[in-house]
């Protein structure tokens, strides 16, 4: 949950962020930048049941987003886990 909200996942815009060496900053999916917003909203890798934040860039904390990243994270607990790539 941290890790999402806090943008402090080992996804490809964080890579690229902090400069981590020769990574490979795409998706798995092949979209070019694997960033949070693509994660929650267009993954086709990872499972979309329901609309998450309005804006993904800055998550809100009302109640009701938090239900939903919640459940977004409990669907995908890979997705902003610190491993190599999505499954």
């Amino acid at each position: 949950f941290t890790r999402c909200v806090t943008n402090h996942a080992l996804i490809g815009e964080y890579q690229e962020r902090f400069n981590l060496g020769e990574c490979d900053n795409s998706c798995s999916c092949g979209a070019p930048m694997q960033t949070r917003s693509h994660l929650l909203s267009a993954c086709p890798n990872l499972i979309h049941t329901k609309a998450l934040l309005h804006d993904h860039r800055i998550p809100t904390m009302a109640p009701r987003s938090i239900e939903r990243l919640i459940s977004f994270l409990q669907d995908n607990p890979s997705a902003f886990a610190f491993q190599p790539e999505l499954p």
